[in-house]
């Protein structure tokens, strides 16, 4: 079917089907402008009063034949409450405006205007057998009821339309929404469109649609015939394509989702497509014509991602996908393409240009592993860092920034010339089992630099080549390097380079050893653990003495996982009366590693015998990430359970906790050719124990304390997944235990203020002396070879300080703590916030 045709038919049948029906009115009526009783006959407004008329709810019309109301001559304004049931709901035959809040129903027309533009607001029901609201001169519409047409749902004919929707507007076979003669359509988050054909379509150039909700359509979700702007936070499903627009110079921006079974977005000459969201298409993801642009930060997918006409422009830091084996990410079929892939890119599937002309421009960071064929060009810029393998026809492939050729097994084949630029560098994956692979089928021209990655391993003398040119080398390396990250003497001849005049090899000359870069990490992340869940036993002891009033709150962490069962049993306890704190922590250990973390601890404790002993149970959550001076990260998550208490001996009391956790591990290695990534899973068993002797002077509490905390954390062993498998390590089981003696002197006062706030600073000092060391080695394997990283060895003896303020009246208290541990070579620390409010 045409769609021109189709509206155009749609607008020329208003009119004569409107003027055929035999309208027989309702006899003379005094002025009035209120419709209370029920009618059976035409209502001609002109009987009524020049202003508003209102129909009220409760009272029906629902003449035999002809419209339910006719208004003729001058522009009416009428409210419906009513129920209106006729072959046209409501006429007006010079313009006027309609607010609908009960319901029309009609065999042809829910509501037609013309003559002049219409206005409709819509909050209750209007279903017709052909237009559910038709606007033949223009004008606006505004729904948050419902909108049924058997052929149009809304139709603003040849005038300028404004359509807003929050509700439901559908039609059977043609439109949801038609703006045959343009104008702008805004469908709110809580909209639903639903059409036999288009959900929107607009007619003319300049035409405006918003989308935040959903917009089905047999065909089209969206159809434009002009230099149209469609932007889309919400859903456009089309049975043939998601949007479609046949003119030049559409626009359209998605941050929502747009699918088609045929294409996601087929739009016209020099158009722009801007994504931010998600594509598709069971045929092609998009479709542009010669000379638009698209901008892509999103997932583009379909049998074919990206259909370019020719003069493309395509600017990628997003997903763009073939849903085909083997098929193509992006076909160009004309002249002039250009693809510039950036930061982000991730390509799945071929690159092929049927058309002349086209280049690749490579910036920022990423990876290539696609075949490209056809292209003229292929530049990497400036800076650029990028790893290239597959089968490449390409003209001339410029290397200006830095190259890693292939992956070790999967080479970069390239069918064209290579030319290296004076300040570019080549990076070769080295293993001992062999190097990535770069083999031209044409000429290459060097210059720049040469670096050699060695992965970890045990390096036998032998011979490979890693770079071969059919027509030709020419030019040579300026610098020749090797990264490898210990066991490697720099000032030893172990690797050499020797070049031919069709390929150049790579040789080690004699038998030398390469440990992983960063292993510590493993070890300084269980350190890091441990050092944080002696923090937390610390901080339980204050607990144990019974000082904490009770509170009831909700506590988050999550919807589901441990995470949220550890916040629910925390609520649990909060509103039996326990209490809530949440926790912060920072560590740095000098030239290794820093680490952040947060979270909460909650419990629940009660005196239990006439001696005054005290028992307790905690739960809690936290997350710590370490990051390290290697370029290596950590991100640790533990559910923690505890039990705690306090026993009076005389003048003292004697305070301990044990402590439980389930910790999960996260993990990105820097190996110097991209990360390497691990989960692991561990425990953590921590505890406290403290005697404590207060001293009362006056107002004034001054109390000793000597004590003891330990930490046990158990790793269990992990696979690393990297972009080189022989970059990647197997970590063994690890594990490690600390324990720290202290000494602290506390004292606290409290203070009344005029507003009967109790205001109660607190100071402690102590020294605590670290006897082990929680990160232990960890031990990795690595092409056969074992290799054995720690943590760095903490300063034993550091000085403790923590300072205090409580706040309270009533049932009510607040309450903040700040600590920190100063040693040789590292220093933590940690802080604590409680909001208690008793019931």
């Amino acid at each position: 079917m045409n769609h021109s045709s189709f509206h155009k038919s749609g607008a020329l049948l208003a009119l004569p089907a409107a003027l055929s029906f035999g309208v027989v009115l309702a006899p003379a009526a005094a002025a009035q402008s209120v419709i209370s009783t029920d009618q059976f006959t035409t209502v001609d407004l002109a009987h009524y009063t020049a202003g508003p008329v209102s129909i009220t709810a409760g009272t029906t019309l629902s003449p035999a034949r002809g419209p339910a109301v006719l208004g003729s001559g001058t522009e009416w304004t009428l409210t419906n409450a009513g129920d209106v049931t006729a072959s046209t709901g409501i006429q007006l035959n010079a313009g006027g405006s309609v607010t609908n809040s009960g319901t029309i129903s009609a065999s042809a027309y829910g509501v037609l205007v013309q003559g002049g533009p219409g206005s409709v607001a819509n909050t209750g029901l209007i279903t017709a057998g052909w237009d559910g609201v038709s606007l033949n001169g223009g004008g606006g519409v505004t729904n948050s009821g419902s909108i049924h047409g058997g052929h149009i749902g809304v139709y603003t004919g040849n005038g300028g339309g404004t359509v807003s929707n929050s509700g439901t507007i559908t039609a059977s076979e043609g439109d949801a929404v038609s703006l045959y003669g343009g104008g702008s359509f805004t469908n709110t988050a809580t909209g639903h469109l639903t059409a036999g054909y288009s959900g929107v379509y607009a007619g003319v150039n300049g035409s405006a649609i918003q989308n935040a909700g959903a917009i089905t359509g047999t065909h089209f979700a969206v159809y434009l015939t002009g230099a149209d702007t469609l932007t889309n936070t919400g859903s456009l499903t089309g049975g043939i394509d998601g949007v479609i627009d046949i003119a030049p110079g559409g626009v359209v921006e998605n941050s929502g989702v747009i699918t088609g079974t045929v294409q996601g977005v087929r739009l016209g000459r020099n158009a722009t497509l801007v994504n931010s969201g998600i594509l598709s298409g069971g045929l092609l993801g998009a479709n542009l014509g010669r000379g638009s642009t698209l901008t892509n930060s999103g997932d583009i997918s379909g049998e074919v991602g990206i259909l370019a006409a020719g003069g493309v422009t395509i600017l990628d830091t997003g997903t763009i996908a073939t849903t085909q084996p083997g098929g193509d990410a992006i076909g160009l079929t004309g002249a002039g393409d250009t693809i510039t892939l950036d930061t982000g890119a991730l390509i799945s599937g071929a690159i092929e240009d049927s058309g002349p002309g086209g280049a690749l421009a490579l910036n920022g960071t990423g990876a290539l592993n696609s075949t490209v064929t056809g292209l003229a060009t292929a530049d990497l810029a400036p800076g650029a860092d990028w790893t290239l393998s597959g089968n490449w026809h390409v003209g001339t492939l410029l290397n200006n920034g830095s190259l890693q050729v292939g992956l070790i097994g999967t080479p970069l084949n390239l069918t064209g010339n290579y030319i290296q630029g004076s300040a570019a560098t080549i990076l070769v994956a080295v293993s001992p089992q062999g190097s990535t692979q770069f083999n031209i089928t044409g000429s290459a021209q060097l210059a720049g630099n040469l670096v050699y990655m060695l992965a970890p391993g045990t390096y036998e003398p032998k011979t490979e080549n890693f770079l071969t040119a059919t027509n030709g080398i020419t030019g040579a390396f300026s610098d020749v390097s090797t990264q490898a990250w210990a066991g490697l003497d720099a000032g030893q001849n172990n690797l050499s380079l020797i070049s031919a005049s069709s390929q150049v090899n790579w040789q080690v000359l004699r038998s030398f050893t390469v440990a992983p870069r960063d292993a510590a990490l493993f070890a300084d992340a269980n350190q890091a653990q441990a050092t944080s869940a002696e923090q937390l036993s610390d901080s339980l002891l204050t607990h144990a003495a019974g000082s904490a009033s009770p509170c009831q709150a909700p506590i988050h962490a999550g919807d589901s996982g441990p995470a949220g069962l550890a916040a629910a049993l925390a609520s649990g306890l909060c509103a039996a009366g326990g209490w809530v704190e949440a926790t912060g922590s920072a560590t740095t250990v000098d030239g290794a590693y820093n680490t952040t973390g947060g979270g909460f601890l909650a419990g629940l404790d009660r005196t239990v015998n006439a001696s005054g002993t005290r028992l307790g149970l905690a739960v809690g959550y936290d997350t710590t990430a370490l990051t390290d001076r290697q370029g290596g990260a950590s991100n640790t998550n533990t559910v923690r359970l505890a039990l705690y208490g306090a026993q009076p001996i005389g003048p003292l009391v004697l305070s301990g906790d044990i402590m439980g956790g389930l910790a999960t591990a996260n993990s990105a290695r820097a190996t110097g050719i991209g990360a390497a990534t691990a989960h692991a899973n561990g425990t953590v068993l921590s505890g406290a124990a403290q005697l404590a002797w207060p001293l009362t002077f006056g107002a004034t509490t001054l109390t000793p304390q000597l004590g003891v905390e330990a930490a046990n954390i158990r790793m269990g062993s992990f696979s690393e997944s990297a972009p080189l498998t022989a970059f990647a390590l197997h970590a063994n089981a690890s594990g490690g235990t600390g324990v720290e003696p202290f000494l602290r002197l506390s004292i606290s006062r409290p203070f009344v203020t005029v507003s009967q706030l109790t205001v109660t600073p607190q100071l402690s000092l102590g020294l605590v002396d670290a006897l082990g060391n929680p990160g232990s080695a960890v031990t990795a394997t690595a092409d056969g070879d074992s290799f054995t990283a720690a943590a760095p060895r903490l300063d034993g003896l550091a000085g403790q300080a923590s300072i205090g303020l409580t706040v309270s009246r009533g049932r009510w208290s607040l309450a903040a703590r700040y600590s920190a541990q100063v040693a040789g070579n590292w220093s933590a620390q940690s802080a604590q916030a409680e909001l208690q409010v008793a019931f």
